[in-house]
C-alpha cells in the first residue's frame, strides 16, 4: 500500500485483460518511472489518443528532459502535486512504497501482479507441479525486436518447490534469432536505448565487470558446489564464455549460445541444441 495524507490505498493499473483502468483516465497522468514498463504503459495511452501529463524518475541525469515532448519530473516534484492520477508502472513498486507520500487528492495506481493457481503447470527446472502463475508482460524493447510490436499473452510461472520462475510463453527459434541478430550491435544497442535509456553494451564488456560478476558467481558456486569435482561445465547463453568463474579452472568449458559470438580461448563453442543434448556435463 502507498501512504498519503489521511491514509493508505492504491487502485489496480490494468484489469485482468491486460487492458489500462479506465478510472486512470479521468485525471492528469504522471507515470512513475522511464523504464521499460512506463513506456509500455505511455504506448498504451498512446493508442487511446491519451497524453501523459509527464513521468518523474529517480535518475538525476533524465530530469528535465523530454521522451516523446513528455517531460520527465523528480519524483519529489510529482509527489507535491495534487489533483492527479500517479501510475506505478512497474512490478517492483513494493520496493519503493514507504518512500512515496502524496497528497490526499491523488489517486495512486499500482501494477499488481493478479495471481492465481495454475493447476497442471509443470516446472521446467525440477518438475513440480506446486505452482503459482501471475499476469504478466514481456519487457517493449523484447516486443519490438521479437515480437514485431505484437503483445505476447504469458504467465509468469513460479514453483513453490523450488522457487524458480519462468515465462509460461516460450519463445520460438524465430524469435531467439531476432532477439540476438547483431547481438549488442549498433541497432540492437539504439532499439534497447529507446527503452532503456541508461542501456550500454561497453557496461558489460568492461573488464571491470567481468571482474566483478566472475567474482560474485565464484562466490556463490563454492557454497553449493566441490568446484574441483567439476571436470566438464556447460554456460547456456554464455556469451564468450568469459563469466564463467575461477574456481573451474581445471574444468572442460562450453559454451551454447546462439548470438554469433566468438567463444574465448580454452572455450568450447556449441551452437546447435540437439548437439547440446547428445553430450553429458557436471
Amino acid at each position: 500500500m502507498i501512504k498519503r495524507e489521511g491514509g493508505w490505498g492504491t487502485k489496480h493499473l490494468y484489469l485482468k485483460d491486460g487492458s489500462i483502468n479506465p478510472d486512470l483516465l479521468d485525471r492528469p497522468i504522471i507515470i512513475w518511472g522511464c523504464g521499460n514498463d512506463g513506456r509500455k504503459l505511455y504506448r498504451l495511452l498512446q493508442n487511446q489518443k491519451i497524453k501523459a501529463a509527464a513521468f518523474c524518475d529517480s535518475n538525476r541525469d533524465l530530469i528535465n528532459s523530454l521522451y516523446n515532448d513528455t517531460p520527465v519530473i523528480s519524483c519529489e516534484e510529482a509527489m507535491e502535486k495534487g489533483g492527479i492520477n500517479l501510475a506505478l508502472a512497474f512490478h517492483q513498486w513494493m520496493s519503493v512504497k514507504d518512500t512515496i507520500k502524496v497528497k490526499k487528492d491523488t489517486e495512486i495506481f499500482a501494477d499488481y501482479l493478479y495471481q492465481e493457481i495454475e493447476p497442471g503447470n509443470r516446472c521446467i527446472i525440477c518438475g513440480s507441479q506446486e505452482c503459482t502463475g501471475s499476469r504478466a508482460h514481456f519487457a517493449p524493447f523484447l516486443v519490438e525486436r521479437m515480437f514485431n510490436d505484437k503483445n505476447i499473452q504469458t504467465k509468469l510461472i513460479h514453483c513453490k518447490k523450488c522457487n524458480f520462475w519462468f515465462s509460461r510463453y516460450r519463445p520460438n527459434d524465430l524469435e531467439m534469432e531476432k532477439l540476438y541478430a547483431g547481438y549488442r550491435g549498433e541497432e540492437y544497442v539504439r532499439q534497447r536505448k529507446k527503452y532503456e535509456p541508461g542501456y550500454s553494451a561497453e557496461f558489460y564488456e568492461s573488464a571491470d565487470y567481468m571482474v566483478k560478476r566472475k567474482q560474485e558467481l565464484g562466490v556463490f558456486f563454492r557454497k553449493w558446489i566441490e568446484c574441483d569435482l567439476i571436470h566438464t561445465l556447460l554456460d547456456y547463453g554464455g556469451d564468450e564464455g568469459q563469466y564463467i568463474p575461477d574456481p573451474f579452472c581445471n574444468a572442460e568449458k562450453y559454451v551454447f549460445e546462439i548470438s554469433g559470438k566468438k567463444v574465448r580461448d580454452g572455450i568450447i563453442l556449441l551452437n546447435d541444441l540437439e548437439e547440446v543434448k547428445r553430450k553429458r556435463f557436471d
